[in-house]
């Protein structure tokens, strides 16, 4: 589970901006919060992040994912194409980026920090905490390498002396000992791969994947009927690359791609475009089959129509994106961040899915969700702790995230949402119509 996630000098945050999830001693709504017996604290189930237009929302998110896949997909040019440092600093040269995490994996705390420019891993860092000790599992400053005797055997030792010589330095190294088949620090690299699951707001089905067909079709039919959708049921069925919008050619290539991925075990991938999205699911022996979601609907009378994915809404479609996150089934842990969870959803179900989250919720549970919105509906202590909700505000230069557990003054029965418009804690557009020149705009 995550605990903490800290970004310093990534797009429009300059200094420090920092999210836990480790609950405050507030009380209110306190039996759907994660119990750490052994640590002596509680994780939060979700966090909802609040502010104007351009204040850093998306950034935020974009700086988790850039996190995430660095680790699992690292390539030579990843920093050049990606790493993204705030521009309005004047003389940063080749300035760099700090990411930190914190994450509760199989009963320890581990803590990763890698901090990078365009060019570079300048620091990389993984510790391992229990209750009496935090000890550093390895610790690099560029090309140079220390590792933890007393906690790595002496055949990963050597192996790990081995990897890092051969570690590139645009390289982390927990990616390079992954690839290379030391399992020494999978704990950490699985859950950046297999939990940490991030969706955009424009994003279709891409949590498909990690289901079944089965399992797809069981989620979304338990769901679907009662969220005023008009959808009676889902089906999968079999297709043809044409029929989602790829050419035999788009398809080879994907297949090529993902069974080299995991030869031996097969793989399954969200795709399609054109508005029709579809899996495809390459098997141990390398054949390829090809599906896609249909939603059935009743005509005027009662007869079942069949639609296809581009002839429903922007809503329903962001609906079956959620819905693998807020009402999926216990299993392996995961952590899904959401950007822009309101995109073409109305407020009331975007409240329902919360609430449906919550009531699922208690000390044994292992799922999060931390979202941005800009829905002020969602801005309610009947809905969220304050510890659980955050608001982001763009000042010179730079954004600023803040807890609404910082303000002492909101109390468990204040109307929070009246304070944040009435100005009181910041996080509000700095809208200046009045000093718009109507004439120089032709108006």
């Amino acid at each position: 589970m995550l605990i903490n996630f800290t970004v310093k000098n990534w797009r429009s945050i300059k200094d420090e901006a920092s999210i836990t999830m480790q609950a405050t001693r507030e009380q209110q709504h306190g039996e759907r919060l994660t119990k750490s017996n052994k640590f002596g604290f509680r994780i939060l189930p979700n966090a909802i992040v609040f502010g104007p237009n351009a204040s850093g929302k998306s950034n935020f998110v974009k700086a988790i994912e850039f996190l995430k896949d660095f680790v699992i997909f690292w390539d030579e040019r990843f920093l050049n194409r990606n790493l993204t440092p705030n521009k309005l600093e004047i003389e940063q040269g080749d300035a760099s980026s700090e990411f930190t995490i914190e994450m509760l994996l199989d009963g320890f705390i581990y803590e990763y920090y890698i901090c990078c420019s365009s060019k570079e891993v300048r620091e990389e860092r993984l510790s391992k905490s229990n209750t009496s000790s935090e000890y550093m599992l390895f610790h690099r400053i560029n090309q140079d390498f220390e590792f933890n005797e007393s906690q790595i055997s002496a055949d990963d030792l050597y192996r790990l002396k081995v990897i890092s010589q051969g570690t590139d330095r645009t390289r982390p190294l927990l990616n390079n000992a992954h690839e290379q088949k030391l399992d020494t620090f999978d704990t950490v690299y699985n859950w950046f791969k297999y939990s940490l699951q991030i969706i955009h707001p424009t994003s279709i089905f891409s949590r498909l994947s990690i289901f079944t067909s089965d399992e797809i079709v069981n989620l979304y039919n338990a769901w679907l009927p009662h969220l005023d959708t008009g959808i009676v049921r889902v089906e999968i069925e079999e297709t043809t690359a044409d029929k989602i919008g790829l050419s035999e050619e788009n398809i080879s290539e994907i297949s090529d791609i993902l069974f080299k991925a995991a030869p031996d075990k097969g793989v399954s991938a969200s795709l399609g475009s054109k508005g029709d999205f579809g899996l495809i699911k390459i098997h141990p022996d390398g054949t390829t089959e090809i599906f896609r979601l249909i939603t059935i609907h009743l005509n005027n009378n009662g007869d079942e129509v069949r639609f296809k994915m581009s002839e429903e809404s922007d809503g329903t479609k962001r609906v079956l994106e959620l819905i693998p996150a807020f009402c999926r089934d216990r299993g392996v842990s995961k952590t899904f961040i959401i950007d822009e969870i309101d995109r073409s959803l109305h407020s009331g179900l975007t409240k329902s899915l919360f609430q449906s989250f919550h009531s699922r919720c208690n000390e044994d549970n292992q799922d999060q969700i931390v979202a941005t919105t800009h829905d002020l509906q969602l801005m309610t202590q009947s809905l969220f702790r304050r510890d659980e909700m955050w608001f982001f505000e763009r000042g010179h230069r730079s954004s600023t995230l803040t807890s609404f557990a910082d303000f002492i003054d909101t109390k468990k029965d204040k109307d929070i949402r009246k304070s944040y418009l009435d100005g009181r804690m910041g996080g509000l557009p700095n809208l200046r119509f009045d000093q718009i020149d109507l004439d120089a705009c032709g108006g």
